[in-house]
């Protein structure tokens, strides 16, 4: 029987007590009797199988070693001592590979399969089996595709020369080979092959008498009705589900009753998918229930914590499908009465916390509060949810101080600070997070976490701005967007869209706190004149534009939804208060965005926009001209909309184009009353779209000379269209195709691309296609860079510096600052002095920039300018850019950032002795040494320890670096 935690720590201290005292006896093996010898290997080997169970890897790879050391004689280790050596080298395997120590592992694991090839000990053979299961499993782990197909082979050739073997423990091994065949069958796509094999594997064990061919055949009955679910072969799999269930209802096994626990799981979490499709109907949620009571029924008696685990899991489901059934309706017919489903629901709440609230598996008690949480989300009487999250927190403190980083921990609050809230008791409601950091640490990837602390943020801010406290509420939302990047850049952020919702909403809390701040409208101002904006009101749009930045692309309508809004809403306000250039930019904003998104709920907000946007053209700036193309955009876009609202928009769009039509034909303009621009069905939009689609995954695949060939079928189809989406589309093809050339290394070829999106595109009066083009013009001058064409490259530069220098649009900024950088790089060898001056420009006008990658150009502009005065022998002058950057950027979290702010101590260093400032220059050399290898590689280290060596009194600095290290480390 395997060891539960339970158990393992019994084990391992009565097994290293029998250890300690048969070593004492024996301390060599040599002078051991044979009866010892088996006493001291049965013993420490169940010591390292309790390290194992208990997971300290680790100490059970130390203990294979001395039992290797004391055990292993080499060629004249008796036949006799080999099934325990090949037994403690598998649990070493085992071990590594939890620690991830692979290689290591993968070694082991062959070398035990090659020293053992020939024996025919049954014993031995057991473990040289499990070896190779432990080879498949490593080798999957480390690769891909090819990896798998190998194993495959290889675990039939191991079925095949174990599968005769008459000894139950590798039978059982040679079943657990053939299921994990199956699997890696089905991870390849050969599910026909992969169900034959499950059902030959339950044919073979199905009437063994050993518990662990028993097991065997039980999990390959699980594992077809999973693999038959996922193929959508519901009734097939329903029928393995109930074979299984049937077969193995009276089984004692521990392990077969966690597959009979983990069955009766999956009949609860098809029920419950089920009910979802089902829209809460109450035959399906009947249905739910009962699957929950009848893995309760069956396993509610287990003490087997992963069982128990499993039934708290059901009584949640229970709860939550109870309800459901409440909040659904019920049929006349009835006998319960609708209101009775909740206080069922809390009685099984109430039963569950009961008997298991003194249970001490940790994830037993883990999915106990989960299930108390959800009863209290669930509730809308704050004064009930008050006492039960008072409760709660006790219960979480019975164990002494709360982890403040604590998932459940955090919720509870949230559940006390709203209830608080509701009674109308802001302050003791914001002193509620007490108990958790004001700030989230930085670097937090866990999006529950993550999206926990937004939420935190978002409470904090309500609770501030209903206690007239705004610039405290704008602090307190500020962080959100941080919490987010920490967990994109750890590659987990497409797992969790709750947590790109909950920062939304804490942005678009924020945006709503700053509209409040900007001053009322003045409705004498006339329709269409032009004021200037008030420092809130850019505050405001700023706010707008970073949440359109992070997410106007989320594949989530929600989000998207509340990007759409808050564009909107921006566009009103500017419009209303006399700025109708800056509310005609976020309308262009908005339709650049969305006019394509099918999403229900922001197809309104861009008819809106359509028409709200040609009206102010039309009517407050009489600009008839430019109204027109916004009207038949509008009914492009929404000609085949069925909506009532949508339909109300076309038609309004209809009558007010006549009018613009009319107004520009009194004006002596020839018009065109029919279609300006081919048809464009969805169909055909979309395809193009998914042509675009491929090529740039082909893209991202490093398919540069594939991808391009999809880049020229769109283009030759439609690159002369004049079709707004189509151009759009062909401009987006024209720029990647241009990135494909690059990446190829094909710079001609990519700066004759660039010149045709900007020969084509330059014109455009459209948010997105301005970026386009500056993005083409900044490729072209590193096209001409590389290509040493560096007059050009410097022509390039001054376009792109001045077409853009008074942008708004923060994706401009830094292509301005990004070319003001470039061109002073460019002119650091032919003319220092101009470089210099382009340095100090991007120095000054960034330094300060609310955008993280703006302050990085001001950041590499300071430390190139401290480098080359340096190299012109300015010490003196080389010293004042790189101060002022790191005094400017003292706090900053950019990691970019700081990476040259570590630039720029080393500058200084390196300054600082022949500036005449020795001491200063020994002091920066010990702040640097004393990083920590992330932030300062190997080779920099040496570099700078030599350098240090080298000024006078660098010795003494190294004494003193090495006594700051050390008291570093003793906590001085």
């Amino acid at each position: 029987m395997r060891m539960t935690e339970d158990s393992a720590e019994k084990a391992r201290v009565e097994a290293e007590a029998v250890c300690v005292r048969l070593l004492q006896a024996a301390p060599t093996v040599a002078a051991a009797p044979v009866e010892l010898l088996e006493h001291l290997a049965a013993a420490w080997l169940r010591k390292i199988e309790a390290l194992e169970t208990l997971e300290r890897n680790a100490d059970a790879v130390a203990e294979v070693d001395a039992f290797t050391r004391y055990f292993d004689q080499g060629a004249d280790t008796p036949e006799s001592a080999w099934p325990w050596l090949v037994q403690a080298a598998c649990r070493k395997v085992v071990a590594l590979a939890r620690q991830s120590q692979l290689l290591r592992a993968l070694e082991i694991a062959e070398s035990v399969q090659a020293r053992f090839e020939h024996t025919r000990a049954l014993a031995v053979r057991e473990w040289v089996a499990y070896a190779g299961l432990e080879e498949i499993r490593i080798r999957t782990a480390m690769g891909e595709t090819f990896a798998r197909v190998d194993m495959v082979r290889h675990a039939q050739r191991l079925a095949e020369r174990f599968g005769a073997d008459e000894w139950p423990a590798t039978r059982a091994l040679v079943g657990r080979i053939r299921l994990r065949r199956a699997r890696m069958l089905s991870e390849l796509d050969y599910d026909d092959e992969a169900l034959s094999e499950l059902s030959a594997v339950r044919a073979d064990f199905a009437e063994a008498e050993d518990p662990g061919a028993q097991e065997v055949a039980a999990d390959a009955l699980h594992m077809r009705s999973r693999l038959l679910k996922v193929l959508h072969r519901d009734e097939e799999a329903r029928s393995e589900q109930r074979a299984l269930l049937a077969g193995y209802a009276r089984s004692t096994c521990p392990e077969i009753r966690q597959t009979h626990v983990l069955a009766r799981f999956d009949a609860i979490a098809w029920a419950e998918e089920a009910a979802d499709e089902a829209g809460n109907d109450a035959d399906h949620l009947n249905a739910w229930i009962d699957a929950c009571d009848a893995l309760i029924f069956d396993h509610a008696d287990s003490d087997d914590g992963f069982v128990v685990l499993r039934v708290n899991q059901a009584l949640r489901h229970k709860a939550r499908a109870l309800r459901r059934l409440g909040g659904a309706g019920a049929d006349e017919d009835d006998q319960h009465d609708q209101d009775d489903y909740p206080e069922r629901a809390d009685k099984v709440a109430d039963e569950q916390w009961t008997r298991y609230r003194d249970h001490s598996d940790a994830a037993v008690q883990a999915e106990l509060i989960d299930a108390m949480l959800e009863r209290l989300e669930a509730r809308d009487r704050p004064g009930q949810v008050l006492d039960e999250a008072e409760r709660l927190l006790q219960h979480l403190q019975r164990s002494g101080p709360m982890q403040a980083a604590s998932p459940q921990l955090v919720r509870i609050l949230l559940l006390k600070s709203w209830a608080l809230r509701a009674l109308g008791r802001p302050r003791q409601a914001l002193e509620t997070f007490a108990l958790l950091p004001a700030d989230a640490p930085t670097g937090e990837t866990d999006p529950v976490l993550s999206r926990l602390r937004v939420n935190v943020q978002i409470e904090r801010g309500r609770l501030l701005r209903q206690m007239e406290r705004p610039d405290e509420a704008l602090d307190a939302l500020s962080l959100a967007p941080d919490l987010l990047d920490d967990v994109v850049e750890s590659g987990k952020a497409g797992f969790d869209k709750p947590l790109r919702r909950a920062v939304a909403r804490a942005m678009d809390l924020r945006i709503d706190i700053l509209a409040e701040a900007t001053p009322p409208k003045d409705d004498d101002t006339p329709f269409g004149q032009s004021v200037p904006l008030e420092p809130a009101e850019q505050a405001y749009a700023q706010a707008v534009h970073a949440l359109d930045q992070r997410f106007h692309a989320d594949d989530d309508a929600s989000v998207r939804s509340m990007v759409a809004d808050a564009l909107y809403s921006l566009a009103v306000h500017q419009r209303e208060r006399a700025h109708p250039h800056e509310a005609i930019a976020s309308y262009d904003l908005l339709l650049n965005r969305f006019a394509a998104d099918p999403a229900p709920a922001i197809e309104p907000r861009v008819a809106s926009a359509y028409l709200n946007k040609a009206y102010l053209l039309l009517n407050g700036l009489d600009r008839p001209e430019e109204a027109l193309p916004v009207y038949d955009a509008l009914m492009a876009r929404f000609a085949n909309a069925t909506g009532g609202k949508l339909r109300d928009s076309v038609a309004k769009g209809a009558a007010s184009r006549l009018t613009c039509l009319n107004r520009l034909q009194d004006r002596g303009v020839a018009v065109n009353y029919g279609e300006q621009y081919e048809d464009l069905t969805p169909a055909q939009r979309d395809a193009i779209a998914g042509t675009l689609d491929r090529a740039d995954a082909l893209r991202d695949e490093d398919k540069y000379r594939d991808a391009i060939a999809l880049y020229d079928q769109i283009l030759t189809q439609h690159v002369e269209s004049l079709h707004p989406e189509l151009r759009r589309l062909c401009r987006n093809a024209m720029t990647n195709k241009a990135f494909c050339y690059a990446r190829l290394n094909q710079r001609e070829a990519s700066l004759a691309v660039n010149d045709e999106v900007i020969a084509r595109y330059g014109s455009d009066l459209s948010t997105t296609a301005e970026k386009d083009v500056a993005l083409a013009m900044s490729n072209k001058a590193v096209d001409l860079d590389k290509l040493g064409r560096h007059d050009e490259e410097l022509e390039v530069y001054a376009q792109i510096i001045e077409r853009w220098r008074h942008a708004d649009v923060a994706y401009l900024r830094l292509r301005v600052a990004s070319a003001m950088f470039g061109k002073a790089c460019t002119l650091a060898d032919r003319d220092p002095e101009s470089a210099l001056a382009g340095y100090r420009q991007v120095l000054d006008g960034y330094l300060s920039a609310g955008e993280a990658n703006l302050r990085l150009q001001a950041a590499k502009s300071a430390v190139n300018l401290g480098i080359l005065l340096r190299k012109l022998g300015r010490h003196a002058d080389a010293l004042r850019p790189c101060e002022r950057l790191l005094q400017a950027c003292s706090g900053e979290t950019d990691e970019q950032i700081n990476a040259q702010l570590i630039r720029a101590r080393i500058s200084l260093a390196r300054t600082y002795a022949p500036a005449g400032a020795p001491e200063k220059a020994v002091a920066m050399y010990r702040e640097l040494l004393i990083l920590p290898p992330r932030q300062l590689s190997e080779t920099q280290r040496k570099e700078l320890d030599k350098e240090l060596l080298a000024l006078p009194g660098g010795r003494l600095g190294l004494v003193g670096l090495f006594k700051a290290a050390r008291g570093k480390l003793m906590g001085k």
